[in-house]
């Protein structure tokens, strides 16, 4: 009976791997996907009903990233990443206040490798009074994810999703591990891709367990319109998705960017538009390469640190309030950019930011210990 159930299983198997192959076979020849056929071959990937399913799973992203994803392509692979875990049919947790909820979150996977620059963008916007719920992952691609750096400055984000949602109706700042809410699909994907695929456009917006819907979206793709209608199918408003350059415009990463143009699309009463930030607009000299990345892993929480504190009045410095000032002037808090950066450099100065930092280790019960003992090694 057992050697019955496996030959079926085996055979069942063989069907289904058929079946992705044909989908794989019309993506490399450039057709378009319709959203059930392609949910349901990336089901079966998710669910590891096909054989070679590593093998098939980077296939079918490849695929598609070379022909170009269309955005009912990218929905049915987000769907069916959220309905692994069940979390596209839970319900987000609401803040009882007036004031809108906004995210910042990038698709990692730079061409360089900067510091935390959302993170630290996180707490200065809500020093300067938004409520910013963040998503945020242990690195893939980077020398250090949000999460790694937060964990190892002493914050405890292994606290239940109510008690966080405590922590930004209190403080006006709160993180959640992307990990913790997808588990399952984190367990198949995670670390899996070192390259900008399909689901980089839109699926790290939709993870956070707090209704929000307003976003600074960082894609390190130059194609921000498809990210902005993703972002409008899924009723995102107020938004805006950016991707920042080099110099030579041949290298992106998921902030505006002090090195370079940022290519920003908003999304506004759900009407899209497109234009070039440079920030030699707003008098800012452009910084070199080296001036934004981290080496090594201490680097970047130092210099993460160093920014929060007002230690920094650098490159560093001025592409976190560049993003911070991008977050004021999408919410209407700013006229403009360039007033959202002048508000951020005076919250820096007043050193507002670095206690946002220190009221969330102590209200998540995380560890003071560490948090000192790097502010030590600032010092030094």
């Amino acid at each position: 009976m057992n050697q019955h159930k496996t030959i079926k299983n085996d055979k069942q198997i063989l069907r289904n791997t058929y079946y992705l192959s044909l989908i794989i076979k019309k993506i490399t020849r450039g057709e378009d996907i319709k959203y059930k056929p392609l949910k349901k071959a990336f089901n079966l990937i998710l669910k590891n009903k096909v054989k070679e399913n590593d093998l098939h799973f980077g296939a079918l992203f490849a695929a598609l990233k070379t022909k170009g994803p269309t955005e009912e392509e990218i929905n049915a692979l987000a769907d069916a990443a959220l309905e692994l875990d069940n979390f596209k049919n839970k319900e987000k947790l609401k803040l009882n206040v007036p004031e809108k909820i906004y995210n910042i979150v990038g698709s990692g996977k730079d061409d360089i490798k900067t510091f935390n620059v959302s993170t630290a963008t996180a707490f200065l916007a809500s020093a300067g009074g938004l409520k910013i719920a963040k998503s945020l992952s242990y690195a893939t691609s980077s020398i250090t994810g949000g999460r790694d750096v937060l964990e190892e400055v002493g914050v405890n984000l292994n606290i239940t999703p109510l008690k966080m949602l405590k922590a930004l109706e209190k403080y006006g700042v709160a993180f959640f591990a992307i990990e913790n809410q997808i588990p399952k699909f984190d367990k198949v994907y995670g670390g899996k891709f070192f390259f900008i695929h399909p689901l980089s456009y839109v699926l790290p917006a939709l993870t956070s367990p707090i209704q929000v819907n307003n976003i600074l979206y960082g894609i390190a793709d130059i194609n921000t319109e498809l990210s902005a209608k993703l972002l409008r199918r899924y009723n995102f408003d107020d938004s805006a998705v950016v991707c920042g350059m080099n110099k030579d415009q041949n290298k992106y990463i998921d902030e505006i960017s002090i090195i370079g143009p940022t290519k920003i699309t908003q999304l506004k009463n759900q009407h899209i538009k497109t234009y070039i930030f440079n920030p030699e607009q707003i008098g800012l000299k452009l910084a070199r390469e080296k001036d934004i990345v981290s080496e090594s892993r201490e680097e970047s929480i130092l210099a993460f640190l160093r920014v929060l504190s007002g230690l920094d009045n650098g490159p560093k410095s001025e592409m976190v309030c560049l993003n911070s000032g991008m977050l004021f002037y999408i919410s209407g808090k700013c006229d403009s950019i360039e007033d959202g950066y002048l508000l951020s450099k005076e919250l820096i100065e007043s050193e507002k930011v670095i206690y946002k930092l220190q009221e969330l280790i102590e209200f998540t019960n995380g560890d003071k210990k560490k948090f000192k003992a790097w502010m030590k090694k600032l010092y030094e």
